[in-house]
């Protein structure tokens, strides 16, 4: 009996002393000063939007922003699909590229519905794991695609070895306990013992950094090409919108960019499977208006710059015969890729799951 009392007195002094060092740990993490944190872990996605995590923007009850204006319920579905600078990073509602495709196509008269499905961060892999999930569901009579930034990015680790290490058994069970404070601090802890980020950052490559892209260019445009192969067997128009930096703006493309081979894979695609490709640069650079106006940073469009985007979009699509004709893909060979001399110059040592997915600054 006294055994049985004593070990019940050590379980429940055990169980207080793990709640107060949570609490102490969440109050902790609380008293951090603010990131935008607007992501959160996935099972498939790899992470999602965090309803509430990022200032003026609703998301909806599949993960996604929602379009204040998204047209006529009856009206053809114009999605988009991409990372940050689709999805609006900084940009009101109202003003997103989507809101203006939206309103642009409804002044001449052709409205549509439009939904998106971009998410801060997302690389192609994602996209293609979105569309599967919901995108082609949902029927869309044209596909808006603008992946770039998120695939070129330089990290410690490719989205390929996420999903692998997703599916392992010990993954699940990782994303469970970074729901709990204290795990992320022990975590923190060890991530940076190993001489790794505390936890993952999204973040865009410059000149310089170390370490491998988060899709590496051959996969990229097999990405795209996969996302054009399944729209052509559906008869979904597909445009692909270029993006570009402030920087380039004001100087151009050059070779040297850590996105160029990108953009150029991205370019080729399109061209080989008779898409249009509406070219950021040329729309921002032939506005007649400062580049400084048109971007909240060095990456994001702002209001005004994403309002042009959208317009540029939805001319396009008026350009072409919307609704009643739209650009479906053709059949193509497979692109070469150039070489990317970039990836890999350092292969830093790779993250766990918990590191990499870490319920935070993902």
């Amino acid at each position: 009996m006294e055994q049985r009392k004593r070990r019940f007195l050590g379980l429940l002094t055990g169980t207080a002393i793990l709640l107060v060092a949570e609490l102490l740990c969440r109050l902790w993490l609380g008293s951090e000063a603010p990131t935008g944190k607007a992501l959160t872990p996935d099972p498939r996605r790899l992470w999602r939007l965090a309803s509430g995590g990022q200032q003026d923007v609703r998301v909806d009850a599949d993960g996604f922003r929602q379009v204040k204006k998204p047209g006529p319920a009856d009206a053809p579905l114009v999605l988009t699909v991409g990372d940050s600078s689709i999805f609006g990073h900084g940009v009101n509602d109202g003003f997103t590229i989507h809101e203006a495709l939206g309103a642009r196509l409804a002044e001449r008269g052709k409205p549509a519905r439009v939904r998106s499905l971009a998410v801060p961060g997302y690389s192609t892999m994602q996209t293609l794991e979105v569309m599967d999930e919901l995108g082609w569901s949902l029927a869309p009579t044209v596909l808006v695609i603008g992946n770039l930034w998120s695939d070129t990015t330089l990290d410690i680790v490719r989205d390929a070895d996420l999903y692998r290490q997703l599916r392992m058994p010990t993954a699940r069970i990782e994303l469970q306990l970074s729901r709990l404070a204290l795990f992320r601090v022990v975590k923190r802890a060890v991530n940076t013992s190993r001489g790794l980020p505390a936890e993952r950052v999204i973040s865009w490559p410059q000149p310089g950094d170390l370490g491998v892209r988060r899709v590496p260019l051959a996969d990229y445009a097999r990405n795209l090409e996969t996302l054009l192969d399944e729209a052509r067997e559906r008869k979904i128009g597909v445009v692909f919108l270029g993006l570009c930096a402030e920087m380039m703006v004001r100087r151009g493309r050059q070779t040297t960019d850590p996105s160029f081979v990108y953009v150029d894979a991205q370019y080729r695609v399109a061209k080989a499977h008779g898409v249009p490709y509406v070219d950021a640069l040329k729309v921002l650079g032939g506005s007649g208006q400062d580049s400084g106006t048109l971007f909240s940073d060095d990456l994001h469009p702002n209001n005004a710059g994403s309002t042009l985007l959208g317009e540029a979009l939805a001319d396009e699509l008026y350009a072409y015969g919307w609704p009643k004709r739209v650009p479906i893909p053709v059949s193509a060979p497979p692109l070469h890729a150039a070489a990317d001399s970039r990836d890999g110059a350092t292969r830093a040592e790779k993250s766990s799951v918990a590191g990499a997915l870490a319920n935070g600054n993902l």
